[in-house]
């Protein structure tokens, strides 16, 4: 995913992303579908991108948003040829 279909998509669900480029956990989640909660526990785990603590604010970096929906949303199927998962169940595995 580009930065530039990311900032569309958060534009469309009202989240607000900085001028430098930063959203908060809860507009994050919102975008995953998840709530907070949930987004805490998963980078308890370890598997959300990297983030930024400011106060008592969680910020992630659209940049490194974007990526990490890129690396979660594709994978390889057997004959090596990368394919996009469409299915919202692929979807909530790979998170």
């Amino acid at each position: 995913m580009k930065r530039e279909e990311l900032e569309e998509i958060a534009a469309f669900n009202k989240l607000r992303i900085s001028p430098a480029g930063l959203l908060r956990e809860f507009d994050f989640a919102k975008l995953l579908g998840k709530s907070a909660r949930t987004l805490r526990r998963y980078r308890e785990m370890g598997t959300t991108p990297p983030h930024i603590v400011l106060g008592n604010q969680i910020l992630y970096h659209v940049d490194a948003i974007a990526e990490f929906l890129s690396g979660r949303l594709t994978d390889t199927d057997k004959l090596g040829q990368t394919r996009t998962n469409t299915d919202k169940k692929d979807i909530a595995r790979a998170l």
